[in-house]
């Protein structure tokens, strides 16, 4: 059972979504099971990423349920395009979003604080399918209410989803072959500590928060590229 993470750049056209469909396959044969974490379909201005929802808004600068509602909608599309291309290939998935994630956090509209987890309905839902979709970036209040997670909150769902199934890893894919040093070569190995010296930027490649969650929890993590078949960067003690 493993995690795999999917951002912007892998969701943004058909023939991308497509390679991203045959690492979940290769996941299913290889493990069983896996849960796919989605961002939201590209980057601003492509009509579906968080930014350009955003932007639709008249108040453009407030944090509020309706930004917040606004906003997760991107990831909502992305794991409905991707369940179906799925299905195509015959695997048997289930969409998972909202209150069904068991994300639960304070009520900090555009920036929630996660308080607690809750694995029942996400563990029933993996017991009937081999593959869960899973809107990245979103949990819920306590009263139900649909929160985000901040910038990059996408990568912290893959970790929150990868302690509540116990996987023995997370994949983040990207545009790159892995973690690259100033010279652009791939490192094939870095600790958590590593890392999170790594991501202290302004464009980390993954968020620094993700890195410092699966070091607490121990979550082994690759960094690799959704268009080629190789091993990226591991992560781990």
């Amino acid at each position: 059972m493993i995690v795999q993470k999917f951002g912007g750049i892998a969701m943004q056209t058909a023939s991308h979504r497509e390679m991203c469909v045959q690492k979940v396959i290769d996941a299913v044969t290889e493990h069983s099971k896996t849960a796919v974490v989605l961002s939201a379909i590209g980057r601003s201005p492509d009509p579906y990423a968080t930014d350009s929802l955003l932007s639709l808004l008249p108040k453009k600068e407030s944090q509020t349920e309706a930004s917040d509602l606004i906003s997760s909608c991107g990831e909502l599309i992305s794991i409905a395009i991707f369940q179906q291309l799925l299905e195509q290939k015959g695997i048997k998935c289930s969409l998972c979003y909202g209150n069904m994630i068991g994300i639960r956090t304070d009520n900090q509209f555009g920036q929630a604080t996660v308080i607690q987890l809750e694995k029942e309905k996400l563990l029933e839902a993996l017991e009937k399918v081999e593959c869960l979709i899973i809107a990245g970036f979103q949990g819920t209040t306590l009263e139900g209410k649909i929160t985000t997670l901040g910038r990059g909150g996408s990568d912290l769902s893959a970790i929150y989803v990868a302690e509540m199934v116990n996987a023995q890893k997370v994949i983040f894919y990207k545009d790159v072959p892995g973690v690259l040093n100033k010279h652009g070569e791939m490192f094939d190995f870095l600790s958590y500590e590593q890392l999170e010296e790594i991501c202290a930027c302004d464009k980390p490649i993954i968020h620094s928060k993700a890195t410092t969650l699966a070091k607490q929890w121990r979550i082994p993590l690759e960094i690799t590229s959704f268009y080629e078949a190789k091993k990226g960067t591991i992560v781990e003690m």
